[in-house]
């Protein structure tokens, strides 16, 4: 999840009331972005039992090891603006690096909306109340949910799950190339875009309003962090928030702040993270094939817009604990990164800290985009 988009909502009780902006923001930072995907490469490439050409692709646009791997999660300082990148670490990030572009800002059919509105969902807007509610109440259900890309609160909510569809189609024809080879570089394109997305779905303020977790800085007392009650133009009240500080950013914290030296604590930290995310990415392995998601069922075509939803609304639990750590990371109105990687709270059933959080949200973003990419070459090749 790379991206610096920032959306700030005038009123979050009504969607006739509110408007976003949008500035460059990060889903997992560039470096997120490149470790995830690198890893569901390997995962592929040194499986001898999946498709050989599939394999080949990977390899011929992933030159890296797990080495590699191990120096960019817990060395490495990538940045904001990296340089030089080629392969999948170029494709898998660009949907972040091009939004501030003047290509980036062109709108994008059929949704008639720029790039950044293609990283995120805030699932409220498609519920019964735009409002972010702590006891999940507001979490719309894929029933709920319009399928209608001209519904007009997919404006407000974000096109992430139809973007999620529209690249897996994209990459499911370039590898389909009948009697000659693919062409490499839409194949790398859509893979590498489907991945960043993929990838975006699985961080939990992708999935909500309450995109900088200020309902909880603010019921926290965080300094410089306000809520603002007001009136909405047919007499129900409306709650919003408001920070005094761009400095105060929990999406930011979760998305890049890992990464942002290699000194302590971060050094620890990263090493944690790192053996975190092995073991995860290996359990969950093991549960997925004991009990595979139902949007790969060979049986059945692939239901990208309905995974999407269905990754975001597990996301949306972790809320709660990034709300928490939140608090805790800035309590004094400035970021402390012990407090906030540290901090303890129990998610479905499991308690973890900040840093087994994103390892474990990583873990199973690593395994979706293998299982995508897997899908739709078997997709490509079954006629």
């Amino acid at each position: 999840m790379i991206a610096s988009f920032r959306r700030s909502l005038l009123a979050i009780a009504l969607a006739a009331a509110a408007a976003w902006s949008a500035t460059p923001v990060q889903a997992w930072s560039h470096q997120g972005h490149m470790l995830l995907t690198r890893l569901a490469a390997l995962r592929i490439i040194n499986d001898p039992s999946a498709p050989q050409g599939l394999r080949d692709f990977l390899k011929a646009n992933m030159p890296h090891t797990i080495e590699e791997c191990h120096q960019l999660a817990t060395v490495d300082v990538i940045g904001g603006d990296p340089k030089n990148l080629t392969g999948f670490d170029a494709a898998a990030t660009l949907p972040d690096r091009i939004q501030s572009t003047p290509d980036g800002k062109k709108p994008l059919e059929p949704y008639n909306a720029p790039e950044f509105q293609m990283h995120f969902m805030d699932m409220e807007w498609l519920s019964k109340d735009p409002a972010y509610k702590a006891d999940f109440s507001n979490r719309p259900s894929l029933e709920q949910i319009s399928r209608d890309v001209h519904d007009p609160r997919w404006k407000l909510a974000g096109y992430l799950p139809f973007r999620v569809e529209e690249c897996y189609l994209n990459v499911t024809a370039a590898f389909a190339a009948k009697d000659k080879p693919f062409d490499n570089d839409a194949a790398l394109r859509w893979a590498g875009y489907l991945a960043h997305y993929l990838e975006d779905s699985h961080q939990p303020h992708h999935s909500t309003i309450d995109f900088r977790s200020l309902s909880y800085l603010a019921a926290a007392s965080v300094p410089g962090v306000h809520a603002i009650h007001s009136k909405t133009s047919d007499g129900r009240d409306a709650l919003s928030y408001k920070s005094d500080s761009p400095d105060i950013n929990v999406h930011g914290a979760i998305e890049y702040q890992l990464f942002e030296n290699a000194d302590e604590p971060r050094k620890t930290l990263r090493e944690q993270y790192w053996n975190e995310l092995l073991t995860r990415i290996d359990a969950h392995a093991r549960e997925r094939a004991a009990n595979p998601p139902g949007a790969f069922d060979p049986s059945k075509p692939y239901d990208g817009f309905a995974r999407v939803i269905e990754i975001l609304s597990e996301s949306y639990e972790y809320l709660p604990a990034v709300g928490k750590a939140g608090a805790a990371g800035y309590a004094t109105g400035k970021f402390d990164a012990e407090a906030f990687f540290t901090s303890e709270d129990t998610i479905r059933g499991e308690r973890m800290t900040m840093i087994q959080l994103i390892a474990d949200r990583n873990a199973r973003a690593v395994l979706e985009v293998e299982a995508t990419w897997r899908c739709a070459w078997a997709d490509a090749h079954s006629q």
